[in-house]
């Protein structure tokens, strides 16, 4: 059997666990700003308030250091860092990644993963940036994959520039009519109160929507806090 072994100019992936009061720094060299869904504060959020005693947050990261798969160990297994919150999960990498350095990231960590038991990565979208030459390489370090569906964001697409006008004269008239009907009462009932940064302004709408959810037909949380702490998060 012949066995690839890392070179010291090209350390092999890692394992790292993280802490529940944040990602080590290096994560800002490669987690994106603008993308929310894969920022710090996203992943920090759900990390904190969003996951059981029995999960372990870690990285999986490149022995190149320029991608990562934020995780879950459970019972020695990993899985995709993915809750009952989230919309979208993807692997990462750092800015400017080619294709064949996100095909290296995906031989390196699936050197890493090959001899663990099945890994699962959930709520993963076909078209993500950079998935397919990093599950290319997945492949070329002897993983195989199998892909499953049973997971999906029900959308409308919009046309850019369609303003609201637009878009509602388009819909049945059955739902046109509801949407008025709607927008009436709330005109009459409701009142509606933006802040513009974290603060007692934010902190009394907080108080009001947990209010108003604890009296509505929805049932409870799994984790209580977490809208809270994610509103939080995306004023700041």
């Amino acid at each position: 059997m012949i066995r690839a072994m890392p070179s010291p100019a090209h350390p092999a992936a890692r394992i790292e666990a993280v802490p529940r009061n944040g990602l080590p720094a290096f994560c800002d060299a490669i987690l994106p700003s603008s993308d929310f869904f894969a920022s710090r504060a996203w992943y920090e959020t759900l990390i904190a308030h969003a996951t059981g005693p029995d999960m372990v947050p870690c990285l999986v990261v490149s022995g190149a250091g320029d991608a990562l798969l934020p995780m879950l160990m459970r019972a020695g297994r990993l899985s995709a860092l993915t809750t009952p919150y989230t919309l979208v999960w993807r692997p990462v990498f750092a800015p400017g990644a080619e294709a064949a350095a996100q095909r290296a990231a995906g031989c390196d960590i699936g050197r890493l993963l090959r001899r663990r038991p099945p890994v699962r990565l959930d709520a993963v979208q076909a078209e993500a940036p950079g998935l397919e030459p990093f599950l290319d390489g997945v492949r070329a370090a002897g993983i195989a994959i199998r892909r499953y569906r049973h997971f999906g964001n029900w959308h409308d697409a919009v046309p850019p520039g369609l303003s609201w006008a637009d878009y509602l004269a388009a819909r049945p008239p059955e739902l046109r009519t509801t949407i008025g009907r709607k927008l009436a009462r709330c005109a009459r009932e409701m009142r509606f109160t933006e802040a513009e940064r974290p603060g007692e302004a934010l902190e009394a709408i907080i108080r009001a929507y947990e209010n108003t959810r604890a009296r509505s037909w929805k049932p409870h949380e799994p984790f209580p806090d977490f809208d809270a702490a994610l509103i939080r998060a995306a004023a700041a």
